[in-house]
């Protein structure tokens, strides 16, 4: 069920010398803005900053000024007013789980579904509207998307490296200008990305994890899933396939197949670069359908 403890009440316990909760292990040895490293808190925190300046609680302010007016019905931070026959079950492995809650909500306990985040997302898509209902300007979503370290990030192993904006980051870089951010709990992972010049964007809800929480596992799955959802309905050759690729100059001669996915039978001509190693282009030509 939902935890019991208020978001404030435990962040106090948790920072606060003599909280109950609190630690010097809580905390990093840096200054603010010395170094980078995810923070759960740091996102609560920024809750907590929403609530003190508008005074409402962060769930209120949410609902108020995003579910409402996005018509995000199915969407809540907390379980109290869903319907719990309506949430997926978790599962860790095999093993079923309880619907769960966090003290720390805000970093990651939103319950919502694919058409309900569809439209905050093609909020962001479409540069800060959706049904004629503007939740953010235009250049805050610009900044929000912008490099805020000036150097990348790399975490929990060397494949993990990104760019960090305001909560998203440019990672699983399907196309550079590919923006997103990722969730784990127990039996449960998620994904979510966008681009923002090409106007496309992924869903990805997942109601199963391994119990080792290896987060890796959910890119070998997202990146497949992303590459198809980029590709789906575009022209992309399939298969290509070259005869004798060592060819001696002027003597040999090179056959290149290749077979395209075209579902939607867009009418287009196909051309083949020819470069080198270093892919400066050295010659072209089209193609034939045979």
């Amino acid at each position: 069920g939902d935890f019991p403890m208020s978001l404030d009440s435990f962040l106090v316990n948790y920072l606060m010398p003599g909280g109950t909760y609190y630690s010097p292990a809580n905390f990093y040895n840096y200054h603010p803005g010395q170094q980078w490293n995810y923070s759960n808190v740091g996102a609560s925190l920024l809750a907590i900053m929403i609530e003190h300046l508008t005074g409402k609680s962060f769930s209120e302010y949410c609902r108020d000024s995003i579910f409402i007016p996005l018509s995000m019905n199915s969407t809540s931070w907390f379980l109290e007013g869903l319907d719990p026959n309506q949430i997926a079950t978790p599962y860790n492995v095999s093993t079923p789980l309880c619907h769960q809650g966090w003290v720390l909500y805000p970093a990651g306990f939103l319950r919502t579904n694919k058409i309900d985040l569809s439209k905050f997302l093609l909020a962001y898509i479409n540069d800060g509207v959706y049904n004629n209902f503007r939740i953010l300007d235009s250049t805050t979503i610009s900044y929000m998307l912008s490099d805020q370290l000036g150097y990348n990030v790399v975490w929990e192993s060397p494949s993990w490296i990104w760019k960090q904006g305001l909560i998203w980051w440019n990672v699983f870089p399907i196309s550079k200008n590919s923006w997103g951010h990722v969730g784990s709990w127990y039996g449960c992972l998620t994904y979510m990305c966008y681009d923002s010049i090409e106007k496309w964007g992924t869903i990805w809800f997942q109601n199963w994890r391994l119990g080792d929480n290896n987060f890796t596992r959910l890119g070998e799955i997202s990146y497949p899933f992303t590459h198809y959802a980029h590709l789906y309905g575009n022209i992309y050759a399939q298969n290509p396939n070259v005869e004798k690729r060592y060819a001696k100059i002027s003597i040999d001669s090179v056959l290149f197949r290749t077979k395209f996915s075209n579902i939607y039978n867009h009418q287009f001509t196909p051309r083949l670069i020819w470069a080198n190693t270093g892919s400066t282009q050295i010659d072209s030509l089209f193609l034939f359908d045979d």
